[in-house]
């Protein structure tokens, strides 16, 4: 029987060097690239670790970004010890997500260079570590990253509106109330935080990221943060709100002077805490009750101020119509003194016919009597005119004035009743 030659089996695997993060195993299987010559007589396997960019990548490998998003925030385990979790929070998923969240800020200003992007995180022990995994991302992406440290959430916020900081985007570090083994990202622009499809969107392009590199992180970064200390300029603008808003009449500077420290609320109880907010409540409800009557006073006193001005112009046209009757009033003497000449004329041919002199001087006395008694009816009834147009204006403004609007409307039809028997009887001696 024929002998089979045995193929012989030459395997090479040539692994590059791996930096994993200090203190942070991570147990990611390596993918490596086969290339597979066969022949006749030999088999070569040859294995290398070295990445691909261009190569595709198992889901498996994207999936563990996607699952760090948690709505809007992105939430994962960043230190061993929580029990039946793994470490999935990692410097290079944080350095893929950083790098993919600069590349979104920036294609959404619409600008390459000059976006500056700031980092606040709370306490967590995990904090500096991942800190390094944003700034390198934030740097690969084009970002000028500025540090903040210690921060607040809405601090990260306002570093985006507040002068003379007004970074183009923030990202604070922060898992709220989980344990401490976790940890997490926010983002914020100064529209706001961010939405779930855009945080799936930066997620969605930071898996590709993350599946197509080493797992780890460079700890030279390109550009070194420029620490910033925005917390004191975001305290003192918190405290210029306190003081406007309290505007205490005291101290106005020092609008909290009065209460104690912690220690000493402790030592105060729950009753003398509830005293003093109560107290505090009803100051403040007491100042906003006093703004309120103040402004409707202010509203109340430019009405009746409007009013005024408006009888104060009608009180000029009145003057005006005076000075009128006045004239008529003169025009009307010297017909009266013109009269009073004539009936001395008359006396004067009275005297020629003394017959007469009697007759003449009666007929002279009533005609200047009647046209006396016109004179003062014409002027009384212009009067009770004017007086009743004034009372209806006021009465449409919303003054109560009916009992002397009926008086002066009864005094003005008595006075053109008499006026007209006057003018009846004029008519009848023409006759």
């Amino acid at each position: 029987m024929a002998s089979i030659p045995t193929p012989s089996h030459s395997i090479q695997t040539t692994n590059t060097s791996r930096t994993n993060f200090p203190c942070l195993p991570i147990n990611k299987p390596i993918h490596k690239k086969l290339h597979i010559c066969l022949n006749k007589s030999s088999l070569r396997v040859e294995s290398c670790s070295t990445p691909n960019y261009n190569d595709v990548v198992v889901d498996e490998e994207m999936d563990k970004i996607r699952r760090l998003q948690n709505g809007s925030d992105v939430r994962g385990v960043a230190l061993q010890g929580e029990k039946g979790r793994s470490v999935d929070l990692t410097p290079p998923a944080v350095e893929a997500i950083a790098e993919s969240f600069g590349e979104w800020v920036i294609s959404g200003l619409e600008k390459e260079k000059d976006v500056r992007v700031s980092l606040g995180k709370d306490p967590r022990i995990s904090g500096n570590m991942l800190s390094v995994a944003v700034f390198a991302g934030l740097s690969r992406a084009g970002c000028v990253v500025f540090d903040m440290g210690l921060a607040t959430t809405p601090a990260c916020f306002m570093s985006t509106i507040l002068p003379p900081f007004e970074y183009d985007a923030s990202i604070m570090m922060t898992a709220s109330h989980l344990p401490y083994t976790r940890n997490g990202l926010k983002f914020f622009t100064k529209k706001g935080g961010l939405t779930s499809p855009e945080v799936e969107e930066i997620c969605d392009k930071a898996a590709r990221k993350y599946a197509n590199r080493f797992a780890k992180v460079s700890t030279t970064l390109p550009i070194t943060p420029t620490m910033v200390d925005f917390m004191s300029a975001y305290a003192e603008h918190l405290r210029d709100i306190i003081k406007d808003r309290v505007n205490h009449p005291f101290h106005y500077a020092t609008p909290l002077t009065g209460f104690q420290d912690s220690e000493a609320r402790s030592a105060w109880g729950d009753k003398e805490l509830g005293e003093l907010r109560a107290a505090l409540e009803t100051v403040l409800w007491e100042k906003a009750n006093h703004a309120v009557q103040v402004k409707q006073s202010g509203s109340r006193i430019n009405q009746l101020n409007t009013e005024i001005s408006g009888v104060r112009e009608r009180n000029k046209i009145v003057a005006g119509e005076l000075v009128t009757y006045r004239d008529l009033l003169t025009d009307t003497r010297r017909e009266i003194a013109a009269l009073t000449a004539a009936k001395s004329e008359d006396e004067r041919h009275a005297a020629t016919y003394r017959e007469d002199a009697t007759t003449s001087h009666i007929m002279a006395r009533d005609i200047s009597m009647a046209v006396e008694q016109k004179l003062i009816r014409a002027i009384e009834h212009a009067r009770a005119e004017e007086k009743r147009e004034t009372l209806e204006e006021l009465g449409a403004r919303g003054i109560d004035l009916s009992d002397d609007l009926k008086e002066a409307r009864a005094v003005e039809e008595r006075l053109e009743l008499l006026i007209s028997l006057d003018k009846g009887e004029d008519n009848s001696d023409e006759e």
